[in-house]
């Protein structure tokens, strides 16, 4: 009789918390689309006239994507990453954020993240969370600290521009550098 395999109830739940949490967005996506379309006309011209005069348009909510690559000592793997910022105020923002470095490195990271917006087009951040990696068949789990920048230009409905982060985990330095996509809705009052 074989043996029965081991059910990894840390998988699961990963996946149960990442499901829960895109299903969150997509629903604060929704409501915050369907109360933008029942504003009334004079709100929306009122919106239009400030946003001519102040030349900003501030998104409570940004969504953004990352490609670049992740160097650690000799190597610098491809890396893809998503994050989500709920903004407080026009200066300070909270959220979290996913990445994925390939080849050898096989790091995966999830954290919360604090973003301070000191100028319009720049975005210093500071984060904290798990890098989960893979070597030789060995899983290992550590704290990573996450500090970096970004610095976009709006194109149309989205912003984009260069970013750059740098990963202090397990004694061991990252750089992180590549280009962010993003998109935002709902005002910022």
């Amino acid at each position: 009789m074989e043996p029965k395999e081991e059910i990894d109830l840390d998988m699961y739940f990963r996946r149960a918390t990442f499901s829960c949490l895109i299903a969150l967005l997509f629903s604060l996506a929704r409501i915050s689309w369907a109360q933008e379309l029942h504003q009334t006309e004079h709100e929306q011209s009122d919106h239009a006239e400030q946003s001519e005069h102040s030349g900003e348009h501030l998104h409570r909510h940004h969504i953004a994507a990352f490609f670049g690559g992740t160097h650690a000592e000799h190597e610098t793997a491809f890396t893809v990453g998503a994050d989500y910022e709920y903004r407080l105020s026009r200066w300070v923002g909270v959220g979290g954020l996913i990445d994925y470095a390939g080849g050898h490195l096989g790091e995966r990271i999830v954290a919360g993240m604090v973003i301070v917006h000191p100028m319009r087009p720049l975005a210093v951040l500071v984060a904290a969370g798990q890098d989960h990696r893979v070597e030789h068949g060995h899983t290992e789990n550590s704290l990573v600290v996450r500090v970096g920048a970004v610095y976009d230009f709006e194109v149309g409905r989205f912003r984009i521009g260069p970013a750059y982060f740098l990963d202090t985990t397990n004694g061991e330095t990252l750089h992180v550098f590549g280009i962010v996509i993003a998109s935002g809705f709902g005002r910022v009052e």
